[in-house]
């Protein structure tokens, strides 16, 4: 009997819970991930960076259809790409991803490119994400010219999306094991 009233003490608790998460995910959901959506919060310098030269450097991790209409290409620099097991994580600092968005013009293959993802994880990083940090991770979105299409400033919505691979998976959608 004693069981049976815990869980009922509790199911407020949870109900609370399931509420701000249905909340939290109904107001991201109704943003653009173009513009940065919300939370507009973030770093107020970009450390994260476009890496110039991740085409000669980095290591292709994968590319992986989104939909009929986009492909997504990840490389990862040395220090992220050291990392092939879960047991491994987190990532060690100065690991940096790299995520090429791409049309696919209704097939499995990367065409043109219209944004470029980049996440960064250093020492100290992710504070300024509050509620929504992702460990020790930063984030930006450029255009393919390398300016801004979400400044660090702004990327409180990438954190956010970021904390459905959780801390199992060090906050990372597309390391080296699915």
């Amino acid at each position: 009997m004693r069981d049976g009233a815990h869980r009922l003490d509790a199911a407020p608790a949870r109900l609370k819970r399931a509420g701000i998460a249905l909340l939290l995910l109904a107001a991201l959901g109704g943003q653009s991930m173009n513009d940065g959506g919300e939370p507009r919060i973030g770093p107020a310098e970009d450390r994260v960076g476009l890496p110039a030269d991740y085409l000669a450097t980095f290591t292709r991790l994968r590319t992986t259809p989104v939909d009929t209409t986009q492909v997504l290409v990840v490389y990862a620099n040395d220090r992220a790409a050291s990392v092939t097991d879960r047991a491994n994580l987190p990532y060690p600092y100065g690991s940096v991803f790299v995520a090429e968005w791409r049309y696919a013009d209704g097939q499995p293959r990367a065409g043109e490119l219209f944004q470029i993802d980049v996440m960064r994880r250093g020492e100290r990083f992710g504070t300024a994400y509050g509620d929504v940090r992702t460990g020790e991770w930063e984030y930006a979105r450029y255009f393919p010219d390398g300016s801004h299409r979400i400044p660090p400033g702004r990327s409180g919505w990438c954190a956010a999306c970021h904390q459905r691979p959780g801390v199992s998976r060090d906050f990372v959608f597309h390391g080296r094991f699915p």
